[in-house]
């Protein structure tokens, strides 16, 4: 990872910043994520025209190093 980008981690902290305008280049979601929590960063990521990645739970834990929560 680049100096420049820096990742988001947890679900509501992602909501808080999609709902803030934050400049964000794309979506990872554990390919088995699933709750209201989950339908709501999917409504957002329409909104705000942000792709969507369903990645298995070891690529989440290989780029956070921690409890990234799907």
């Amino acid at each position: 990872m680049s100096k420049q980008e820096s990742l988001i981690i947890g679900r509501q902290p992602l909501i808080e910043a999609l709902q803030s305008g934050r400049a964000i280049d794309k979506i990872l979601v554990q390919n088995n994520a699933n709750g209201e929590v989950l339908s709501q960063i999917r409504a957002l990521s329409k909104e705000f025209n942000i792709p969507m990645q369903i990645v298995p739970a070891e690529k989440l834990n290989y780029l956070t190093k921690a409890n990234h929560q799907g």
